[in-house]
Protein backbone atom coordinates (compact mmCIF):
# COMPACT_ATOMS: atom_id res chain seq x y z
CA UNK A 1 0.00 0.00 0.00
CA UNK A 2 2.83 2.38 0.90
CA UNK A 3 4.51 1.75 -2.48
CA UNK A 4 1.25 2.35 -4.30
CA UNK A 5 0.73 5.71 -2.55
CA UNK A 6 4.32 6.76 -3.28
CA UNK A 7 3.96 5.79 -6.95
CA UNK A 8 0.67 7.74 -7.25
CA UNK A 9 2.25 10.79 -5.60
CA UNK A 10 5.16 10.70 -8.08
CA UNK A 11 2.75 10.32 -11.03
CA UNK A 12 0.70 13.27 -9.81
CA UNK A 13 3.86 15.36 -9.42
CA UNK A 14 4.98 14.55 -12.99
CA UNK A 15 1.51 15.25 -14.34
CA UNK A 16 0.94 18.57 -12.51
CA UNK A 17 4.47 20.00 -12.56
CA UNK A 18 4.38 21.44 -16.12
CA UNK A 19 0.95 22.96 -15.48
CA UNK A 20 2.08 24.48 -12.19
CA UNK A 21 5.16 25.97 -13.83
CA UNK A 22 3.08 27.58 -16.58
CA UNK A 23 0.50 28.84 -14.08
CA UNK A 24 3.28 30.29 -11.93
CA UNK A 25 4.68 32.10 -14.98
CA UNK A 26 1.26 33.65 -15.67
CA UNK A 27 0.97 34.79 -12.07
CA UNK A 28 4.44 36.36 -12.22
CA UNK A 29 3.62 38.17 -15.48
CA UNK A 30 0.30 39.48 -14.19
CA UNK A 31 1.69 40.68 -10.86
CA UNK A 32 4.76 42.26 -12.42
CA UNK A 33 2.52 44.72 -14.25
CA UNK A 34 1.21 45.83 -10.85
CA UNK A 35 4.57 46.48 -9.18
CA UNK A 36 5.04 50.02 -7.95
CA UNK A 37 7.31 52.48 -9.70
CA UNK A 38 8.76 55.42 -7.78
CA UNK A 39 9.89 58.72 -9.25
CA UNK A 40 12.75 59.90 -7.01
CA UNK A 41 14.46 62.60 -9.14
CA UNK A 42 17.72 61.16 -7.74
CA UNK A 43 21.02 61.05 -9.62
CA UNK A 44 20.04 63.50 -12.37
CA UNK A 45 21.33 66.94 -13.25
CA UNK A 46 19.28 69.94 -12.18
CA UNK A 47 17.07 70.89 -15.11
CA UNK A 48 13.99 72.75 -16.21
CA UNK A 49 10.87 70.88 -17.21
CA UNK A 50 9.92 68.86 -19.21
CA UNK A 51 11.38 65.92 -17.32
CA UNK A 52 10.55 62.21 -17.69
CA UNK A 53 11.23 59.39 -15.23
CA UNK A 54 9.67 55.91 -14.84
CA UNK A 55 6.99 56.66 -17.47
CA UNK A 56 5.78 59.98 -15.98
CA UNK A 57 6.46 63.26 -17.81
CA UNK A 58 6.44 66.55 -15.88
CA UNK A 59 5.70 69.79 -17.78
CA UNK A 60 4.84 73.40 -16.95
CA UNK A 61 1.62 74.64 -18.47
CA UNK A 62 2.16 77.68 -20.74
CA UNK A 63 1.93 81.02 -18.95
CA UNK A 64 2.81 79.60 -15.55
CA UNK A 65 5.92 79.88 -13.43
CA UNK A 66 8.66 77.35 -14.18
CA UNK A 67 9.20 74.37 -11.92
CA UNK A 68 12.55 72.62 -11.90
CA UNK A 69 13.99 69.25 -11.02
CA UNK A 70 16.73 69.75 -8.45
CA UNK A 71 18.88 66.72 -9.13
CA UNK A 72 21.68 65.21 -7.13
CA UNK A 73 21.93 62.39 -4.63
CA UNK A 74 18.51 63.23 -3.15
CA UNK A 75 16.68 65.04 -5.94
CA UNK A 76 13.19 66.53 -5.89
CA UNK A 77 10.73 68.59 -7.93
CA UNK A 78 10.40 72.17 -6.74
CA UNK A 79 8.10 74.97 -7.83
CA UNK A 80 7.77 78.51 -6.57
CA UNK A 81 6.62 81.94 -7.73
CA UNK A 82 6.43 85.57 -6.81
CA UNK A 83 3.45 86.37 -8.97
CA UNK A 84 2.62 83.97 -11.79
CA UNK A 85 0.39 80.96 -11.16
CA UNK A 86 2.10 77.57 -10.99
CA UNK A 87 0.68 74.56 -12.78
CA UNK A 88 2.80 71.42 -13.19
CA UNK A 89 1.19 68.74 -15.36
CA UNK A 90 2.28 65.13 -14.78
CA UNK A 91 1.24 62.71 -17.56
CA UNK A 92 1.70 58.94 -17.71
CA UNK A 93 2.85 57.03 -20.78
CA UNK A 94 -0.02 54.63 -19.96
CA UNK A 95 -2.86 54.68 -17.40
CA UNK A 96 -1.69 54.51 -13.79
CA UNK A 97 -2.87 54.44 -10.17
CA UNK A 98 -1.31 57.13 -7.97
CA UNK A 99 -0.31 55.50 -4.68
CA UNK A 100 1.53 58.21 -2.74
CA UNK A 101 3.88 61.16 -2.90
CA UNK A 102 6.02 63.06 -0.41
CA UNK A 103 5.49 66.77 0.11
CA UNK A 104 8.83 67.78 1.60
CA UNK A 105 8.07 71.48 1.86
CA UNK A 106 4.94 73.55 1.23
CA UNK A 107 4.09 77.24 1.54
CA UNK A 108 0.72 78.76 0.69
CA UNK A 109 -2.30 77.03 -0.91
CA UNK A 110 -1.72 74.08 -3.26
CA UNK A 111 -3.99 71.54 -4.88
CA UNK A 112 -3.29 68.16 -6.45
CA UNK A 113 -5.89 67.33 -9.08
CA UNK A 114 -6.31 63.99 -10.88
CA UNK A 115 -7.40 63.50 -14.49
CA UNK A 116 -10.60 61.97 -13.10
CA UNK A 117 -11.42 65.25 -11.30
CA UNK A 118 -10.48 64.25 -7.74
CA UNK A 119 -8.64 66.90 -5.72
CA UNK A 120 -6.48 66.91 -2.62
CA UNK A 121 -5.21 70.06 -0.87
CA UNK A 122 -2.08 69.37 1.16
CA UNK A 123 -1.60 71.69 4.13
CA UNK A 124 1.68 70.40 5.60
CA UNK A 125 4.77 68.42 4.69
CA UNK A 126 4.42 64.63 4.82
CA UNK A 127 3.48 61.61 2.76
CA UNK A 128 0.11 61.69 1.03
CA UNK A 129 -1.33 58.19 0.62
CA UNK A 130 -3.88 58.10 -2.19
CA UNK A 131 -4.58 54.36 -1.83
CA UNK A 132 -8.25 53.92 -1.01
CA UNK A 133 -9.16 57.51 -1.94
CA UNK A 134 -11.73 57.81 -4.72
CA UNK A 135 -10.54 59.27 -8.01
CA UNK A 136 -6.84 58.35 -7.95
CA UNK A 137 -6.91 55.17 -10.04
CA UNK A 138 -6.75 54.59 -13.80
CA UNK A 139 -5.38 58.10 -14.36
CA UNK A 140 -3.82 59.61 -17.46
CA UNK A 141 -2.36 62.54 -15.49
CA UNK A 142 -2.42 64.65 -12.36
CA UNK A 143 -1.56 68.31 -11.71
CA UNK A 144 0.15 70.34 -8.98
CA UNK A 145 -1.60 73.72 -8.90
CA UNK A 146 -0.84 76.83 -6.85
CA UNK A 147 -3.57 79.35 -6.16
CA UNK A 148 -2.79 82.25 -8.53
CA UNK A 149 -4.24 84.74 -6.03
CA UNK A 150 -1.36 84.14 -3.59
CA UNK A 151 2.22 85.24 -4.18
CA UNK A 152 5.31 83.37 -2.98
CA UNK A 153 3.86 79.87 -3.11
CA UNK A 154 6.38 77.02 -3.03
CA UNK A 155 6.21 73.24 -2.94
CA UNK A 156 8.82 70.48 -2.98
CA UNK A 157 7.67 67.00 -4.06
CA UNK A 158 9.55 63.68 -4.08
CA UNK A 159 9.06 59.89 -4.14
CA UNK A 160 5.96 59.72 -6.34
CA UNK A 161 4.77 56.12 -6.16
CA UNK A 162 2.38 54.64 -8.73
CA UNK A 163 1.41 51.42 -10.50
CA UNK A 164 0.62 51.12 -14.17
CA UNK A 165 -2.79 49.77 -15.11
CA UNK A 166 -2.55 46.60 -17.23
CA UNK A 167 -3.78 46.97 -20.78
CA UNK A 168 -7.14 45.20 -21.29
CA UNK A 169 -5.63 43.05 -24.06
CA UNK A 170 -2.94 41.75 -21.68
CA UNK A 171 -5.58 40.76 -19.15
CA UNK A 172 -7.57 38.96 -21.88
CA UNK A 173 -4.44 37.09 -23.04
CA UNK A 174 -3.65 36.03 -19.48
CA UNK A 175 -7.20 34.77 -19.06
CA UNK A 176 -7.03 32.83 -22.34
CA UNK A 177 -3.72 31.28 -21.27
CA UNK A 178 -5.09 30.15 -17.91
CA UNK A 179 -8.25 28.86 -19.61
CA UNK A 180 -6.15 26.88 -22.10
CA UNK A 181 -4.19 25.36 -19.24
CA UNK A 182 -7.38 24.29 -17.51
CA UNK A 183 -8.81 22.82 -20.71
CA UNK A 184 -5.58 20.94 -21.43
CA UNK A 185 -5.51 19.57 -17.90
CA UNK A 186 -9.14 18.48 -18.16
CA UNK A 187 -8.54 16.68 -21.47
CA UNK A 188 -5.42 15.02 -20.11
CA UNK A 189 -7.31 13.87 -17.01
CA UNK A 190 -10.12 12.35 -19.10
CA UNK A 191 -7.67 10.54 -21.40
CA UNK A 192 -6.17 8.60 -18.47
Amino acid sequence: MHNTMTRLRHQATRMFKPHLQIAAAFVLVSTSSLSAAIVTFDGVATSNLPYTEAGLTFTNLPGTSAAIVAGGADGFLTAGTNGLPIHVHVAGSQPFNLLSLDVENIFRTWQIQSSSGATFSPTAAGTINFTGMAGWTNLTSFDLIHDPGEANGTIRVDNISFTTVPEPSAVVLEGLGIGSLALGFRRRSRAK
